[in-house]
């Protein structure tokens, strides 16, 4: 059976399992935690994490080919998971935000996905996946800049959310992530999936602040392409901004 540890509060999930996965634990060994203080996101980004929020990272065997792709297909599967069993419908901003649309407003980050690759000793290479959810959090408890860029999910669902309730499909998710990447048609369908979820599709986008275009489309292997007067641009990495004019 996995180890599940949980922790009041966490300077970071992630950071816990990466420093247990490569002291040895083992495949589906997962960090839970309430709340953090060193919570993060891409790059050098932070990552809000008041109480009332889900905060998970799991350790998992690494894939041999396509890597890149399990931020999309875990965001993918997660947004799957939340509109079966909450009939929120999540969209996916590239690589790694999950965004719930406004009407006449820009869409709400309701969560994000961070995937880092070690050397672990048992698994040999592993993927440590973190998530951070928006599940109950009272947006009081964010700074205020973001308490209007937030979405929660106890404000989206007919009946009070927990984040016990969210924890199953988070890890399911993960697991069935993994699983599709492994097989010969899984990084063909995580694709497609993502096509239908893509968030900004068609509108123009700043990456790093410096390179612009109109979102086009995701490749098979994971990039987002930009037209970019007329050319295809690959984008592999960096922060995507989406112009939210109407």
């Amino acid at each position: 059976m996995a180890r599940r540890i949980h922790r009041a509060v966490l300077p970071s999930t992630q950071d816990e399992a990466i420093g247990r996965a490569r002291a040895g634990a083992g495949e589906g060994t997962l960090v839970v935690a309430d709340s953090q203080f060193g919570g993060r996101g891409r790059g050098s980004n932070s990552w809000a994490s008041p109480e009332g929020g889900l905060y998970l990272s799991m350790v998992t065997r690494a894939l041999d080919v396509r890597s890149n792709l399990m931020p999309i297909a875990v965001g993918v599967a997660l947004a799957d998971a939340l509109q079966r069993r909450f009939e929120v419908s999540p969209q996916i901003k590239w690589p790694n935000d999950l965004l719930v649309p406004r009407s006449r407003a820009p869409p709400q980050k309701l969560g994000g996905v961070l995937v880092d690759r070690i050397v672990s000793p048992t698994l040999g290479e592993a993927f440590v996946v973190g998530i951070g959810i928006n599940v109950h959090t009272p947006r009081t408890a964010f700074p205020l800049a973001l308490r209007d860029r937030v979405a929660i999910l106890s404000e989206l669902t007919r009946d009070p959310v927990q984040p016990g309730d969210v924890e199953p499909l988070v890890v399911a998710s993960i697991d069935q992530a993994a699983a599709l990447l492994r097989t010969p048609e899984g990084p063909r369908a995580v694709v497609e999936r993502c096509r239908a979820r893509l968030y900004g599709r068609g509108r123009p986008a700043r990456v790093d602040g410096l390179l612009s275009g109109t979102i086009e489309d995701i490749g098979e292997d994971g990039v987002l392409w930009l037209d970019q007067d007329g050319a295809r641009v690959e984008i592999r990495s960096g922060a995507v901004a989406v112009d939210e004019a109407p």
